[in-house]
C-alpha cells in the first residue's frame, strides 16, 4: 500500500511546480514531516550551520537569482528557508530584517507544535506571527491541510510581486502530517512594478531639461527592475548631464560605478548629504531609504531645489 500523502508532501510539490529547486535550512523535530518529504523530491536540501546563516543564504540567493532570470517566467528567483519553531525563527531574525531592506523575495516557513498540544505551552512554543510579522509582506498560520495550497501561492506571489520582500508561513507539525488529496494551486504570471506615472515622468523630464545643475540620485529599485533600467538610467544621465549619485543605504548597484558621471552614494551624514544634494534639480529614481542614520536637523533637500521624484510602489502589508 502506498504512503499516505501529506500536506508536507503537497508544500514539496508546489515547490517544485513553482521551479524553487533549493531548501535551505536548519532543522529540527518539528521540520521532519518537510525534512522527509524533501527526501522524496527533487528540491535540493541545504544546511546551514545555524539558522540565521540558513536565512542569509535563502536571501542572498534570491538576490542573485532574480538577475539571472533574463525575462524567463519559468525560473524563479524565490528564495526558501525552513527554520525550527521559536528559537530558530528568532536566530533568522536578523536576516529576515536584511532580506525587508534588500527586497530579497523570502520565503521563511517554521515548523510548529500540534494545534491540540499548545494549551500546555509545550518546550520552545512561542508566537510565531507575532515574532515575525513586523518584517513581512504576509504572514499566516497554516492551520488546515486544505489551507495550505491557497496560503502557499499567496504568500510566494507576494514574495515576488514588487515591491518584493519577505513572507512567512508557519507550519504545524500536525498540519502537515496531515493527509490530503489536494493538488498545488497554479502560481500564475507575476505582476511587474509598471512605468511610471506618465504625468510624472514628463514634469521630470521638462525640470531635467531646464536644470543648470541636475543631479540625479538612483536607489534600489533601479537595479531590481532588471539590467534594461540601469541601461536606461546611463541614458537619462547622459542625456541631461546630471551627475549621478546612489541613495542612502543602497544595497544595490544602480549605476555602473566606473561612468564618468558617476560620483558617490549619498552619505548617511547630515552635512554630506545636504552638501550632495544642493542644487537647482534633484531627481530621485526608484529610491525608498534615502535618509539619515542619526536624526538630521534641517531638511536635507533645499525649499528652493525642484525635486521630480519616481520612487517605488509602497510596501503594502498583507494581511
Amino acid at each position: 500500500m502506498p504512503d499516505a500523502y501529506t500536506g508536507a508532501d503537497l508544500f514539496v510539490d508546489a515547490l517544485e511546480q513553482y521551479g524553487v529547486e533549493h531548501v535551505f535550512g536548519n532543522p529540527g523535530t518539528t521540520e521532519l514531516p518537510i525534512m522527509e518529504a524533501l527526501g522524496d523530491g527533487d528540491v535540493e536540501y541545504v544546511l546551514g550551520l545555524q539558522e540565521d546563516v540558513a536565512t542569509g543564504m535563502a536571501a542572498g540567493y534570491a538576490s542573485t537569482r532574480r538577475y539571472h532570470t533574463d525575462g524567463d517566467p519559468s525560473v524563479c528567483p524565490l528564495g526558501v528557508v525552513n527554520l525550527h519553531i521559536t528559537p530558530g525563527l528568532a536566530h533568522g531574525l536578523g536576516n529576515v530584517f536584511g532580506a525587508m531592506y534588500g527586497g530579497a523575495p523570502v520565503l521563511v516557513t517554521a515548523g510548529n507544535h500540534e494545534l491540540d498540544f499548545r494549551h500546555e505551552e509545550p518546550l520552545l512554543t512561542g508566537d510565531l506571527e507575532e515574532l515575525v510579522s513586523q518584517f513581512c509582506k504576509f504572514s499566516a498560520e497554516v492551520t488546515d491541510v486544505d489551507a495550505l495550497p491557497m496560503l502557499l501561492r499567496r504568500a510566494v506571489r507576494v514574495a515576488l510581486t514588487p515591491p518584493t520582500g519577505p513572507v512567512f508561513l508557519s507550519f504545524p507539525v500536525d498540519v502537515m502530517q496531515s493527509e490530503t488529496d489536494a493538488d498545488p494551486q497554479r502560481l500564475g504570471p507575476i505582476p511587474d512594478a509598471g512605468g511610471g506615472d506618465p504625468e510624472n515622468i514628463e514634469t521630470a523630464a521638462d525640470y531635467l531639461v531646464e536644470a543648470d545643475q541636475p543631479v540625479l540620485v538612483v536607489g534600489d529599485h533601479v537595479a531590481r527592475a532588471g539590467t534594461d533600467a540601469v541601461d536606461a538610467a546611463v541614458r537619462l544621465a547622459e542625456a541631461c548631464g546630471a551627475r549621478v549619485h546612489g541613495e542612502i543605504l543602497a544595497c544595490e548597484i544602480n549605476f555602473p560605478t566606473d561612468h564618468e558621471q558617476w560620483i558617490s552614494f549619498v552619505g548617511p551624514d547630515e552635512d554630506v548629504a545636504s552638501m550632495l544634494m544642493d542644487t537647482d534639480t534633484l531627481a530621485l529614481v526608484g529610491c525608498s531609504t534615502n535618509t539619515t542614520l542619526l536624526r538630521h536637523e534641517n531638511p536635507l533637500v533645499s525649499e528652493d531645489t525642484r525635486r521630480p521624484r519616481r520612487g517605488p510602489p509602497r510596501r503594502r502589508r498583507a494581511r
